[in-house]
């Protein structure tokens, strides 16, 4: 090879390499390439936060459901027609449903409306978990399983942060099952229950051989020989917010002393009436 061309060659090279430097570098008036900006990923909905709706059924009432442990909880919140962030705050009173029933007909029979509407207090229906080895609905008060305690802890919380209500007046009233879930919440949960009323239900042995309670927790309990006792819980909210201070039932050494009323008789009466 010649020493002419192996100069064109190396004149050839050099060319090439400064067209492609050009190329590349910030001068020369080319434009330079950007990269749009990207909009912010939108964040999914918390779903541990309770989502509610109106429920047409029944005026001032809503429906709210939220993540607890990986489960969907659900739960119906009735707002009294005299609340208002204006006033003094209000109580709140969980009605828990028996076993193999549901909240929607706890809200019909319990009776608890009309006293929600004339005392003003927030009324709280929570929906128990359905157990598909029992093939039906419930509250869970054994170890293990279903946390119902957090859950019943959580719609507290949730209330006292979304409504003006006094988180030293929340009660419980249960039936059947969910009158073991209420003396299994003023064990386990008694920091934030003032107040239980079981109604044809009791204590069970898991929740009385481990009850450990901080304060006494005043009771009405309502037991009967016949299952139609549920048409009288109406009563419970009397007995429960106007006359609690006169119950002498309360948690001693750590377990519930249990005064048990025969409401049979008394009520008859009112039940032949309803």
């Amino acid at each position: 090879m010649s020493e002419q061309t192996i100069k064109k060659k190396h004149n050839l090279a050099l060319l090439l390499s400064l067209i492609f430097i050009s190329g590349c570098g910030s001068g020369g008036g080319g434009e330079s390439i950007t990269t749009p900006d990207q909009p912010d990923p939108i964040s999914p909905p918390d779903s541990s936060v309770p989502s509610c709706s109106n429920y047409s059924s029944i005026e001032n009432t809503q429906y709210c459901s939220f993540t607890k442990d990986s489960l969907t909880r659900e739960f119906y919140i009735y707002i009294p027609s005299g609340y208002s962030e204006n006033i003094s705050p209000v109580s709140v009173l969980f009605s828990l449903h028996g076993g193999g029933d549901y909240a929607e007909t706890n809200m019909q029979y319990s009776g608890f409306k009309e006293h929600a509407d004339t005392d003003t207090f927030i009324l709280i229906y929570p929906q128990g978990s359905y157990y598909e080895d029992k093939g039906t609905t419930g509250w869970n008060t054994e170890e293990g399983g279903v946390n119902d305690v957090a859950f019943i802890e959580s719609i507290i919380d949730w209330t006292g942060n979304n409504f003006n209500v006094q988180l030293n007046e929340v009660y419980v009233a249960g039936f059947s099952n969910g009158g073991f879930m209420a003396y299994h919440l003023a064990c386990y949960l008694s920091a934030k229950i003032a107040a239980i009323a079981p109604v044809a239900g009791l204590m069970g042995n898991y929740t009385y051989n481990t009850c450990s309670p901080l304060h006494p927790t005043p009771l009405a309990h309502f037991t009967a020989y016949k299952m139609m006792l549920f048409l009288l819980m109406e009563v419970i909210i009397i007995d429960l917010l106007k006359t609690m201070e006169t119950q002498q039932v309360l948690l001693h050494t750590g377990k519930i002393t249990i005064n048990v009323q025969n409401s049979c008789k008394r009520f008859s009466m009112m039940a032949r009436a309803i």
